[in-house]
């Protein structure tokens, strides 16, 4: 009765998920049967819940039921696409199934239905889940690193914690802020600041959003970050600065275009260094071609 039951949730056929439940069918079982998704790409036999198998199949009504029966949340699954280094925190995109354990609020966020409707539901009904750290993360971060803005709009509309700390087990630490810059997520970050993340805020090594985003060679979120008042003036534990990061850097523009991109759009610049020899000659140079 246990693969019938998963299939049935995973097709969204309520009246036979509550005939199988009337009849002894175990609402927690476990099951492998074929599920599918566009996004993120999954054709495969899983081996899951029949609360996961509605996640995955973004059977509303059918979440909604199962929760109602009893289906734990907190079982763990593995039916993700992520993985991460517990030590760096660095992540891998290692394939459909193949990723960290985790339960079924992580599944709802990486399996993101578009209303948000069954995220919604699994929170209202464990709420605690919402900030309940693995391996040093959150929802949040899962969300990020999912590069889905719509599920972080929700998770910070529900209380998420902006600047939650992500800790790796080599004592580094970082935030949502850092991980949205380093992926490149402008969007992301700005939802973030807008529910009060810090754009200055520092690694366990002192890096800011802004040298992050400038090392990763995002020119997008190095410009978003500095309208939004990043210091330019900041010092690293290594002595750079994100200038000094930005000039070794990819990125496609030079650090001089970059800011009168910034002035040309009727920004400011913010440093706390404003007497940096390098940040002075930068400026000399952008007035000579503002002048121009």
């Amino acid at each position: 009765m246990a693969h019938a039951l998963v299939t049935a949730a995973s097709r969204g056929f309520d009246n036979i998920v509550i005939i199988l439940l009337q009849n002894g069918a175990d609402v927690n079982c476990m099951a492998r049967v074929l599920l599918r998704s566009f996004k993120p790409a999954l054709h495969a036999n899983v081996n899951c819940t029949p609360l996961v198998a509605a996640i995955m199949s973004r059977q509303t009504s059918t979440v909604k039921l199962l929760i109602e029966e009893g289906s734990y949340l907190d079982s763990l699954v593995q039916v993700g696409s992520w993985s991460w280094d517990p030590a760096s925190g660095e992540e891998l995109r290692v394939g459909t199934c193949l990723g960290e354990h985790y339960n079924a609020t992580w599944c709802a966020v990486e399996y993101y239905e578009s209303s948000g409707e069954i995220l919604k539901l699994l929170l209202d009904k464990a709420p605690w889940l919402l900030d309940s750290p693995k391996k040093g993360r959150n929802l949040l971060c899962h969300a990020i690193l999912c590069q889905n803005p719509n599920a972080v709009r929700l998770l910070l509309h529900v209380g998420a914690n902006p600047r939650f700390s992500i800790m790796a087990e080599g004592g580094h630490v970082s935030y949502p802020m850092h991980l949205a810059a380093r992926l490149g997520y402008t969007q992301v970050f700005k939802q973030l600041m807008l529910h009060g993340a810090d754009v200055n805020a520092r690694t366990s090594t002192g890096d800011t959003p802004l040298m992050v985003s400038a090392r990763a060679g995002h020119p997008d979120c190095f410009l978003e970050l500095i309208n939004f008042g990043a210091d330019l003036g900041i010092v690293n534990h290594g002595g750079d600065t994100a200038i000094m990061i930005a000039e070794r850097s990819s990125l496609p523009y030079s650090v001089v275009d970059i800011l009168m991109g910034t002035l040309n759009c009727g920004g400011g610049l913010i440093s706390s260094d404003i007497s940096s020899p390098r940040y002075t000659s930068l400026l000399e140079v952008g007035v000579q071609k503002l002048s121009r």
